[in-house]
């Protein structure tokens, strides 16, 4: 009843331009078919700008399958937690319709935070984007662990220390 109708996009899909932003994207889930399927659960979609699914989340998506690829190399599982932002009253909410009309919250911007081990070292990062689209590199949207967990008020890999979620090794988060 909750979850809202996204049967083939938002109801002022031609007027705003939110595509069916994915939360897990779709190729990465592609272990099986029945894991495949869940990512087109609408409860896994959001109200996400066109320019920005298509573009840099697309991209920062990609990015990060390259990081997940380095496991056949030696380095430890990838963690990716990912989510959306939206304003907390009395900041003013946007919203739009899905196609019964129910109203959705669109969400201000969207998060990924990172994290991953080589050689028993722990290397953490963070991406923050705004729900529209941008030109910026990858690199622009970098934000620490910790930041991300002061906006968001969640505790992101809780038994890492907080020195190893407030720095950024760019040496390796190298970019592709």
């Amino acid at each position: 009843k909750d979850q809202p109708n996204l049967k083939s996009a938002w109801a002022d899909y031609n007027r705003l331009k939110y595509d069916r932003g994915h939360q897990i994207a779709s190729a990465d889930r592609l272990c099986s078919t029945e894991a495949n399927v869940q990512t087109f659960y609408y409860t896994n979609m959001t109200a996400q700008k066109a320019g920005l699914n298509q573009k840099k989340w697309n991209e920062l998506e990609i990015q990060l399958r390259e990081w997940s690829d380095r496991v056949k190399k030696g380095y430890d599982t990838l963690f990716v937690v990912t989510g959306a932002i939206v304003p907390t009253p009395p900041a003013e909410i946007t919203w739009t319709k899905d196609k019964s009309g129910r109203e959705a919250a669109v969400p201000t911007s969207y998060y990924k935070v990172l994290m991953q081990k080589k050689e028993g070292k722990v290397y953490t990062i963070g991406f923050e984007m705004e729900n529209k689209e941008s030109p910026n590199a990858l690199r622009s949207y970098e934000k620490t662990v910790v930041e991300l967990e002061k906006k968001t008020g969640f505790t992101f890999f809780p038994s890492l220390s907080k020195k190893e979620k407030e720095s950024i090794d760019s040496s390796f988060w190298v970019y592709n």
